[in-house]
């Protein structure tokens, strides 16, 4: 049987595309229960004998088109726990039959009933789990379908055939693996989306990914943990309803509803229960009344809703996940999904505008993982939506579809191919003259060095505006009458005063060119004033590092603002120097915003003023050189903590700022910070700012800002006991709580105090602070923790640019995040190669140490690993960060006159990389092998030879010749 023919079996159901050949019936009808009346969900409908077939919505309508030539044919419903019904279609009430279903019930007479305990039942079920699913790794061969409408408008729509590569249940409930399903996709097609506004489409576009999938496989989900659900049980409540038939098999129904409803607890519905094995059979839940007022009132969703103008005002959404008995075991069979929403964009002009979603999935075949064809295409993970779609429609096959559906008998030409108008984020960026006034050191910067700002501002959160001014102290370096500072052209200029007199100057895209009446002498200290208002530029959050300013509520509705502005640039809120080379050597901030509001900025508060008609004043003083981008406000209302951390040449304030309504979880979730400083200062020496102390802030995102540490909401907001347990999963997954604390703390040192001087060179930055938590992992969990977590980047990295990106045009319009996780797998590879652990930590201390308070470049970093190991590493740092590819190490084993030999080469772009990497024998010894580019051969059995990949990032090219 081909491929065709089987899939065709599967899809019996789930066809609900429009058939336009010849003369066809449209009916309209509803599926009822017999018993309640009300309408029945994912019923199956379709003709019998044909592959014309429908499923029902929430509320149990269906559409089908019935053509002609079946009129006399057989209308079959079906649907697990009811009985199935067969209908002459020429006995329907046309065009809008309504159809009743009757409960497939076990009438107590016939059977003995005993007082049965749901929570022991269940206890039962989850015990059972090992015996009654598959606990080796197998392969789900099925059909998918999902389609997304808003109005009649296709939002996305995914037809697919593909192989679900389920990994063993028994190991991932050891932690042995990462407990993630594979999907090998057979054959994909999508339609167009007609929603070209992407961040109306992010918002709306819930099943954005195949991989959706695999968390409806809910008994994966039960036993992905060893307490077996024991977390369940005390937030719901269960009853025993009845007991149906399903395959002639008696089936308990469970319901299932929430004790009190809470952010934990707002599903309910049915859990269907096998007697004799207390397998899981089906698990149908939808959302409690209270999920749309829940939902609302988080502060992902107010943060969503009000960066992206899109409110939902109504909800309704059901699940249902089936399992079927197959030699003896309990399987994954089938998955389907219904939401309809109302939602409302006022900046869109429209209200209550409807969304339907749809998701239906069939198990075709069971089968082993061993011997799966590697040649299917597996979906990527960790990838943009964009560049999914891009890999999806790739692989779309028109003449296969073609075939399956006049196999069907139904006509789709035209509707399916590429998403051609849909604007993409991440497309390949142009640059343009805006991009090089903002990233070159053009004459008209390079003639001046500033040595202070005060900016001096007034808040006003419901207008969203900000009125002040900036003043920009500078020593003149060469002789001019003419400089560029940078304002975003979204705001506005008032006037610019110097020496008491105003001055004129011009703008050109975010340059502002300002002119002086005289000369300025070279070595004279100038200072200009600028005075400046509007509403600073938006947050895009597809564009990496764009923001300036943020304005948003808290959990109580009170304004809660950010300035966040790294990599676009501190000009979209304030005039300043725009350029990572300009350190001020200090920095005032001075806030006025409404009384009753808090405002915590960088350095020390110096005093908190109360001003006429309800306003009040902080003044904060950064004592320290500062990044443009690293001076903040952080206006809201803030509960503050006070602490001291006492190291080997004083104290340092310690200062934690977060929501009132946080307290309580604040206090917990700071007692990492005095470890993790001292973990850092033996790692990388003392705490770079103790003037200005160390603050962490609650903020809607997360952010290094210096000695005012932001940290995103969700840090604060979640209070959970982190056990070993999890940690050891988050590891693998490289998910930890705490990973935002160490990364943006580490910042302190990398980035804030050693710095870049340009955004091409961020890598400095990001790597090592991304480096930064693992090592705090290895100095308080081991290093075979350490190295799980660092492995667990490398799904991650794309490998599509070069890490080092481009110098003068202020280069941060790509995907960034290979300049972390990246970047930290070369740092732990180099370790490696270094294989001298006193070197190696001698360095991580001496950069901040030697480079404190400076700008450093790539080839300073080099050079300074380069003189402390006395070897020239320079190859290395060329092919890790100059290349996008990472080093291919091929492998060719051979036999000569009976013995076998091994032949190896680096596969680089760059031809000088002579990286030398560890093996293991089955003996255990260890050795190293020292590639270049030319083949180097040594005799050497394949069976006995195994690369260490855990601790050297690189793809290995294994071929036998034997």
């Amino acid at each position: 049987m081909n491929l065709l023919s089987v899939i065709l079996i599967s899809t019996l159901l789930f066809n609900t595309i429009r058939i336009t050949q010849g003369q066809s019936i449209d009916l309209s009808g509803k599926v009822l229960d017999g018993q309640t009346l009300e309408g029945v969900p994912f019923a199956h409908v379709f003709i019998e004998g044909t592959s014309i077939g429908a499923v029902s919505d929430l509320y149990g309508h269906f559409n089908l088109s019935c053509p002609q030539q079946y009129r006399s044919g057989v209308l079959q419903l079906s649907c697990l726990g009811y009985k199935p019904v067969r209908i002459l279609l020429k006995n329907i009430d046309l065009p809008a039959p309504v159809i009743m279903l009757e409960q497939d019930v076990v009438q107590l007479s016939e059977v003995i009933v005993k007082p049965e305990d749901p929570v022991e039942l269940l206890r039962q079920a989850f015990a059972r789990i090992p015996d009654n699913y598959d606990t080796a790794a197998h392969m789900l061969s099925g059909y998918y379908k999902m389609s997304s409408l808003m109005g009649a408008k296709t939002v996305r729509y995914t037809e697919a055939f593909f192989d679900v590569l389920k990994p063993s249940l028994k190991a991932i409930r050891d932690r042995k693996i990462p407990s993630g399903d594979s999907i090998h996709l057979r054959e994909v097609r999508m339609k167009p989306s007609e929603i070209n506004d992407w961040k109306l489409k992010k918002t709306i576009d819930w099943e954005n990914s195949l991989y959706t999938l695999e968390y409806r496989d809910i008994v994966k989900q039960f036993s992905a943990r060893k307490d077996l659900g024991e977390d369940f049980f005390p937030h719901y409540q269960f009853e025993i309803e009845r007991m149906v038939l399903i395959n002639d098999r008696r089936t308990y129904v469970i319901r299932i509803e929430p004790k009190k409803a809470n952010k934990k607890t707002y599903w309910f519905g049915h859990i269907f229960l096998d007697e004799g094995t207390k397998a899981f059979v089906k698990l149908d839940f939808e959302p409690s009344p209270e999920h749309l007022r829940i939902m609302k009132a988080r502060l992902s969703y107010k943060i969503a809703s009000k960066l992206y103008g899109v409110s939902y005002n109504e909800v309704n959404w059901k699940e249902s996940v089936n399992y079927e008995l197959t030699e003896g075991k309990w399987y994954l069979k089938a998955v389907q999904s219904s939401k309809q929403f109302l939602i409302s964009s006022k900046k869109r002009g429209f209200e209550n505008s409807p969304v339907d979603i749809t998701l239906q999935y069939s198990t075709d075949s069971i089968k082993s993982a061993i011997g799966h064809p590697d040649t299917l295409e597996i979906l990527p993970r960790n990838r943009s939506w964009w560049e999914v779609n891009q890999f999806m429609e790739d692989l779309y096959d028109p003449s296969f579809w073609h075939s399956f559906d006049q196999q069907r008998g139904v006509f789709t030409q035209g509707q399916f191919g590429k998403d051609q108008q849909t604007n993409r984020p991440g497309q390949n960026y142009i640059f343009t003259k805006l991009d090089t006034l903002q990233g070159a050191l053009s004459p008209l910067r390079t003639c001046f060095d500033v040595g202070f700002y005060h900016l001096d501002v007034e808040i006003f959160p419901e207008e969203e505006v900000i009125r002040g001014s900036s003043l920009i102290r500078f020593k003149v370096m060469d002789t001019v009458d003419k400089i560029q500072v940078d304002l975003y052209s979204c705001m506005e200029i008032d006037s610019i005063i110097h020496r008491g007199k105003r001055l004129s100057f011009g703008r050109e895209f975010n340059a502002v060119y300002i002119s002086f009446p005289e000369l300025l002498q070279e070595r004279s200290v100038e200072e200009v004033l600028v005075y400046f208002s509007g509403h600073p530029v938006d947050a895009d959050l597809e564009i990496p590092m764009y923001a300036s300013f943020l304005w948003l509520e808290d959990e109580r509705e009170n304004p809660w603002l950010q300035a966040i502005c790294q990599g676009y640039g501190a000009s979209g809120w304030w005039p300043n120097k725009d350029h990572l080379s300009d350190e001020p050597d200090s920095a005032a901030v001075s806030v006025t915003v409404p009384d009753g509001l808090d405002v915590v900025s960088n350095g020390r508060l110096r005093s908190k003023t109360s001003l006429e008609h309800g306003k009040v004043r902080y003044d904060w003083f950064v004592s320290y050189p500062i990044n443009n981008y690293n001076l903040t406000l952080n206006v809201g209302r803030y509960a503050h903590i006070t602490d001291q951390y006492a190291n080997a040449t004083g104290t340092l304030d310690l200062d934690y700022y977060v929501m009132e309504y946080n307290l309580e979880n604040a206090r917990k979730k700071v007692e990492i910070v005095k470890p993790m400083l001292r973990t850092y200062e033996e790692l990388f020496g003392k705490y770079p700012f103790p003037r200005d102390g160390f603050k962490l802030v609650e903020t809607p995102y997360a952010m290094e800002h210096q000695s005012c540490v932001s940290l995103g909401y969700e840090y604060f907001s979640e209070s959970y006991d982190y056990d070993l347990e999890m940690l050891e999963d988050g590891l693998k997954n490289g998910q930890i709580d705490f990973q935002i604390v160490l990364h943006e703390t580490a910042h302190e040192w990398w980035g804030n105090s050693v710095s870049c001087t340009d955004n091409a060179e961020l890598w400095i930055h990001e790597a090592f602070a991304t480096y930064a938590e693992a090592l705090y992992i290895e100095e308080h969990y081991g290093y075979e923790n350490a190295q799980t977590y660092l492995n667990s980047m490398k799904a991650g990295v794309k490998n599509k640019a070069p890490m080092i990106g481009k110098f003068g045009v202020n280069h941060i319009h790509y995907d960034i995040n290979d300049i972390y996780l990246k970047g930290a797998l070369m740092l732990n590879t180099l370790r490696h190669v270094i294989e001298n652990d006193s070197v190696w930590f001698s360095i991580l201390k001496g950069i901040p140490s030697d480079f404190q308070y400076k700008m450093v470049t790539t080839e300073d970093i080099v050079e300074y690993v380069n003189r402390k190991t006395e070897t020239d590493y320079t190859w290395f740092f060329n092919q890790y960060l100059r290349s996008a590819e990472i080093p291919r190490l091929e492998l060719v084993f051979e036999n000569i006159e009976g013995k076998s030999y091994l032949n190896y080469r680096w596969a680089t772009q760059m031809k000088e990389f002579k990286m030398p990497v560890e093996y293991k024998t089955t003996q255990g010894d260890t050795a190293r092998l020292f590639p270049v580019s030319d083949w180097r051969r040594m005799e050497m059995n394949p069976d006995d030879f195994k690369v260490n990949e855990e601790q050297f990032y690189m793809i290995i090219d294994v071929k036998n010749l034997n």
